[in-house]
């Protein structure tokens, strides 16, 4: 082995070793989050929600006297079945 190997093995057994060193003083500063559960729906989520909502409503008034089928009420109900799932009621109203 020559000696500029050696000074580079022993450079990087110094730096490693610095690291190493490093990584256990910080362990102690670590923070722990809480376990908070499952992510919630965010308000522009329910934003968006609601948009999709005024739409359809919207549109609904405009196509009731042509279109007379269960796709617009469907669509309705699914989207308020949503609205109860992801919880947008809670989000928005203050607590």
């Amino acid at each position: 082995m020559k000696l500029a190997e050696v000074a580079i093995l022993s450079v990087l057994g110094l730096l490693g070793w610095s690291q190493w060193q490093e990584w256990r003083l910080n362990q102690g500063d670590a923070i722990e989050l809480a376990y908070q559960g499952a992510p919630t729906v965010g308000l522009w989520q329910c934003g968006q929600l609601k948009q999709k909502m005024a739409q359809l409503a919207e549109h609904s008034t405009e196509m009731q006297y042509q279109f007379r089928g269960q796709a617009l009420t469907d669509l309705d109900r699914y989207l308020h079945k949503e609205w109860r799932l992801q919880g947008c009621d809670q989000l928005i109203t203050p607590q």
